[in-house]
């Protein structure tokens, strides 16, 4: 059965693709070349994976973003799980013993797009440890550790301690790894933050939050990073505080 949105989509993607093959002159040896190329790519599930949202993901968001009049979306990322443990508002994520990284304070107020203040709002937050990995998923970090949900107040206000997220590399060492390469880019992450927002009558909002003057933040390999999520780190009280608002979209 015939889908008009399948048909438009492939024909505007094989246009562009047609255009690019014949701006570049692409020969048919280098056709043949990409064929086998995207052919084991595609063996690895992982890969293929890593390859699709390093380069497309953040597109999905950019597309939200023109639709919708609040705060800016960005990329999920590979590593959110389901079942993150609840923690009181204010309360701190579990890290590590031996994470020796700055302790910071993520806070902010959830909003809808008239300006007004949600009350419970469920909001996931997951960053990486001080070596760069997540927990349940790659190995030494339990579950649990690292990814926290949390419940806006009356007032739409939340706030939770936390360590300070690394840069990281996603895996190199496979084709993505060797694409980048060969256009001359790197495999690294800046330091980030990720959130996931969510209440009765409003739509899911996924985000990130990024540190202002950090390593990689011009530089993103998945050119996931937006001016608007690029956050100021401010001293408070002798605390390290990254705020982080939202406004949210009715469902």
């Amino acid at each position: 059965m015939k889908n008009e949105r399948v048909k438009v989509i492939v024909e505007d993607l094989v246009d562009v693709i047609r255009g690019v093959m014949l701006k570049h002159s692409v020969t048919n040896k280098e056709f043949r070349f990409a064929i086998d190329y995207l052919n084991e790519t595609a063996s690895n599930q992982f890969e293929l994976e890593l390859m699709l949202q390093n380069f497309f993901e953040i597109t999905t968001a950019e597309a939200e973003n023109a639709l919708h009049e609040g705060s800016a979306s960005n990329i999920a990322g590979p590593f959110y799980l389901e079942g993150a443990p609840e923690i009181p508002n204010g309360g701190s994520i579990k890290v590590l013993d031996d994470d020796e990284h700055e302790r910071i304070v993520i806070r902010g107020h959830i909003k809808d797009v008239k300006g007004q203040p949600i009350e419970g709002v469920k909001l996931d937050i997951w960053h990486s440890t001080s070596k760069g990995t997540y927990s349940g998923v790659h190995p030494g970090v339990p579950e649990g550790y690292y990814r926290a949900k949390l419940t806006t107040d009356a007032d739409g206000y939340y706030e939770v301690k936390t360590s300070k997220p690394v840069p990281y590399q996603i895996p190199g060492d496979g084709n993505t790894g060797r694409l980048l390469a060969a256009m001359g880019r790197h495999c690294w992450r800046p330091a980030h933050i990720h959130f996931k927002a969510r209440g009765e009558g409003l739509l899911e909002h996924i985000t990130q939050a990024y540190f202002e003057g950090e390593d990689y933040v011009d530089s993103d390999c998945c050119d996931a990073v937006i001016d608007e999520l690029v956050l100021k780190t401010e001293q408070i009280n002798g605390e390290s505080v990254i705020t982080k608002d939202f406004v949210l979209d009715p469902a």
